[in-house]
């Protein structure tokens, strides 16, 4: 679980700080493999920092309809929202089936 939240810090990272705002992802790591001596509690810090850096470069930009730029095709700020969302949604998936596998109930 921890990987996921420190994947997902990456991804937020990742669209928004670089790819929107044209900075360096700083936050987080591809990675899922978390070393042991990080505690959870920073990890949830630092995937909320990255959120509310996202969120702040979104409401600069103030238009879903923005153009961003990536790998030399234009999109939207719109199409970013969406593959972050997209990416946010799978690994929930994911924690999801690995809570089921811990519990053994099922969401119905």
């Amino acid at each position: 679980m921890a990987g996921l939240v420190q994947h997902l810090t990456f991804v937020e990272s990742l669209w928004f700080e670089e790819i929107v705002a044209g900075g360096k992802a700083t936050r987080g790591k591809r990675s899922m493999q978390v070393d042991p001596s990080v505690p959870l509690r920073r990890l949830r810090a630092e995937y909320r920092a990255a959120c509310a850096a996202s969120d702040a470069i979104m409401d600069g930009l103030g238009d879903a309809d923005a153009p961003v730029t990536r790998n030399g095709k234009k999109q939207d700020l719109r199409m970013v929202i969406l593959s972050v969302i997209g990416e946010t949604s799978r690994h929930a998936g994911h924690a999801d089936i690995i809570r089921e596998q811990i519990d053994g109930k099922t969401g119905r």
